[in-house]
């Protein structure tokens, strides 16, 4: 599946949002970065830390990367088995 960023947060809120080709709330394509394909949300989402920082799925298209509450506490609040640091 093919990933990509969106790169405008809102406003007080640095986060970005990724999303997979297709989604129902796909940004304006002028305000997305490609991401690549990838096998699933979770190896994209983790692609997308490492050249973004603070990054969360969209909670449509990529629900099972969708943590607000998370983001915040970077890559090593997530289930920390792969033992990724912060960033």
């Amino acid at each position: 599946m093919r990933y990509f960023v969106h790169l405008h947060g809102t406003a007080g809120n640095p986060t970005h949002l990724m999303h997979q080709n297709g989604c129902v709330l796909f940004p304006d394509p002028e305000t997305v970065a490609l991401l690549g394909d990838f096998d699933g949300a979770n190896e994209a989402l983790h692609a997308a830390r490492e050249r973004y920082g603070a990054i969360t799925g969209c909670r449509f298209c990529c629900p099972e990367c969708h943590a607000p509450a998370r983001v915040a506490a970077g890559p090593a609040a997530e289930s920390g088995a792969n033992g990724d640091q912060p960033q």
